[in-house]
């Protein structure tokens, strides 16, 4: 069945040690934006000399959904905040 209520998009663009895979990505975002995080999905992923060996750029598409109402541009910008902050702190993401 269709969703009953619309969903919001954000995007995140950051740079991260290479090491880094992206179930660690995908698991902080998970557990920050708990059940309202629907889809996940790289857009974007560069490396090379311009932005330092070892280092990734990579960008994701992030879907927010809530089962129980419309969300608020409030709602998902509190929750979009608390996801970069979390990549930031766990993984030492610089966010671009």
């Amino acid at each position: 069945p269709l969703p009953k209520y619309p969903s919001i998009k954000r995007d995140i663009s950051m740079l991260i040690d290479d090491a880094i895979g992206a179930s660690a990505i995908d698991e902080v975002i998970r557990k920050e934006g708990h059940e309202l995080v629907k889809t996940i999905e790289v857009f974007d992923l560069y490396k090379g000399q311009q932005i330092g060996e070892s280092k990734k750029s990579i960008a994701y598409t992030i879907e927010y959904r809530s089962d129980e109402k419309t969300l608020k541009d409030e709602d998902v910008n509190h929750v979009h905040a608390k996801i970069q902050e979390s990549l930031v702190k766990k993984l030492g993401v610089q966010i671009r």
